[in-house]
C-alpha cells in the first residue's frame, strides 16, 4: 500500500514538474516547460497577457511586458504542441520586440496573429512543423522550419522573410493578403517542395531548393519589385511565373525534366536567363519580356516554345543543347536588375520566335567569379 501511494506520488510529480509556466523578467515573456495540450497566449491589453494550457489559465494576468515573447515548449520531450500567440487588436494590441518560437521535436504548429512585432524567429525541430503568420513584423522574419513535412504561410506584413527548410517536402505561401517590404530568401532542402508567391516582394526574390521535384508558382496577382532567382535541384521540377517582376528572372535547374513557363499575364520588365541541366526540358513563353530572353541546355532536344502573342523586347538567344554540364548560369548577364533592353542594337521582337545560336565556348575564370560575387551579393541583400 506505502509503495503504491509512493508511486502516485512520484507520477504527480513528475506531471507537475513539466508543467508549463509563465513568468515576466526584465520584460520578456517567457513560456516555457512540456504542455498538456494547446497552449495560447493571449493580450489583453498592452503590455498584459493571459497564458493558458489545454484550456486552463497558469496564474494570473502577467503585465509588464514591454520587450521579447519567449516560448520554449517541449524542447525535449518529441510531443506534437499546438501554440497560438494573439497579440490583440486595438485596445487589447499588444507590441513586442521578438517573437521566438522553440516548441522542439514532434508534429508543431505555430501561428501568431494580431498586434505588431519587431523581429521574429521560429526553430522547428525534426518533426512535421505547420507555420501560420499574421502578425505584422517591421524587421526580419527568420523561419527555421527543420526536418520534417513543414509548412509555411505568409499572411502578414513582414520586413524581410528567410526561410530554411530540411529534408522532407516543404511547402511555404505567401498569400494575397501577404507581403515582404525588403527581400525574400527561401531555402527548401531536399524533398518535393512546393513555394507559392500570390501577394508581394517589394525587393529581391531567391528561392533556393535540392534535389526533388520541386514546384514553383508565381502567380498572376503577385508582384516582384526587383529580380528573382529560382535556384532548383535535381528532379522533375516546374515552374509558372505569371505576376509582374520589376527587374530580371534567372532560373537554374539541375539533372530531371523541367517546365517554365512565362504564362501570359506575365510582365517581366528586364531580361529572362534559363540554365537547364540533363533531362528532356521545357521553356514555354506566353507573356511580356521588357529584355532578352536567353536559354542553355544541355540537351539538344529540349524545347523553347515562344507564344504568337508573347512579347520579347530584346533578343530571344537559344542555345539549346549548347551549353556543357551545370555550365551555363555563369553567363547570364549580372543578378541584378540592370535594363538591358534594346541596348546591343537589336531589335525587339514580338509575336515570333527569334533565335540566335552562337557556339560553345568555356567561361573564363573572370567570368565565374564575377558571377558568384553578384549571386552573393544577391543573397547578402535578402538576408538583411
Amino acid at each position: 500500500m506505502l509503495a503504491h501511494r509512493r508511486s502516485r506520488f512520484e507520477s504527480l510529480e513528475r506531471r507537475l514538474a513539466l508543467a508549463v509556466t509563465a513568468t515576466v523578467t526584465a520584460g520578456d515573456l517567457i513560456v516555457s516547460g512540456d504542455a498538456d495540450g494547446p497552449v495560447v497566449i493571449t493580450s489583453t491589453a498592452a503590455g498584459s497577457f493571459t497564458v493558458t494550457d489545454n484550456g486552463t489559465q497558469i496564474g494570473s494576468t502577467l503585465t509588464g511586458v514591454t520587450d521579447d515573447i519567449q516560448i520554449k515548449i517541449d524542447q525535449t520531450a518529441g510531443a506534437a504542441n499546438a501554440v497560438t500567440l494573439d497579440l490583440g487588436a486595438g485596445a487589447t494590441a499588444s507590441t513586442v520586440d521578438q517573437i521566438y518560437a522553440n516548441l522542439g521535436n514532434g508534429a508543431n504548429s505555430f501561428t501568431a496573429t494580431g498586434g505588431t512585432a519587431a523581429s521574429l524567429v521560429y526553430q522547428g525541430g525534426t518533426g512535421a512543423d505547420a507555420v501560420t503568420l499574421t502578425t505584422p513584423v517591421s524587421g526580419n522574419a527568420n523561419v527555421k522550419l527543420g526536418n520534417g513535412v513543414n509548412s509555411l504561410t505568409l499572411n502578414g506584413a513582414v520586413g524581410n522573410l528567410e526561410v530554411k527548410g530540411g529534408t522532407d517536402a516543404d511547402t511555404v505561401n505567401i498569400a494575397a493578403t501577404g507581403s515582404v517590404a525588403h527581400s525574400a530568401y527561401v531555402s527548401l532542402g531536399a524533398g518535393d517542395n512546393s513555394f507559392a508567391l500570390n501577394g508581394s516582394v517589394s525587393g529581391h526574390l531567391l528561392v533556393r531548393a535540392g534535389d526533388g521535384a520541386d514546384t514553383v508558382t508565381l502567380a498572376d496577382v503577385s508582384s516582384v519589385g526587383k529580380s528573382v532567382n529560382l535556384l532548383l535541384g535535381g528532379g522533375n521540377n516546374t515552374t509558372t511565373v505569371a505576376g509582374t517582376v520589376g527587374g530580371s528572372v534567372h532560373y537554374s535547374g539541375r539533372d530531371g525534366n523541367d517546365t517554365l513557363t512565362i504564362a501570359a499575364t506575365a510582365k517581366i520588365a528586364d531580361n529572362v536567363f534559363a540554365r537547364l541541366g540533363a533531362g528532356d526540358n521545357i521553356v514555354n513563353h506566353d507573356g511580356n519580356i521588357g529584355g532578352n530572353l536567353k536559354v542553355f541546355s544541355t540537351n539538344a532536344n529540349d524545347q523553347l516554345n515562344v507564344a504568337t502573342a508573347a512579347v520579347v523586347g530584346g533578343q530571344t538567344i537559344n542555345k539549346l543543347g549548347l551549353q556543357q554540364t551545370h555550365e551555363g548560369h555563369e553567363n547570364y548577364e549580372g543578378g541584378g536588375c540592370a535594363h538591358n533592353t534594346g541596348s546591343n542594337g537589336s531589335t525587339g521582337t514580338t509575336g515570333t520566335t527569334s533565335t540566335t545560336t552562337t557556339s560553345k565556348s568555356s567561361t573564363t575564370a573572370s567570368s565565374r567569379s564575377a558571377a558568384v560575387a553578384r549571386l552573393a551579393a544577391v543573397v547578402s541583400r535578402l538576408r538583411r
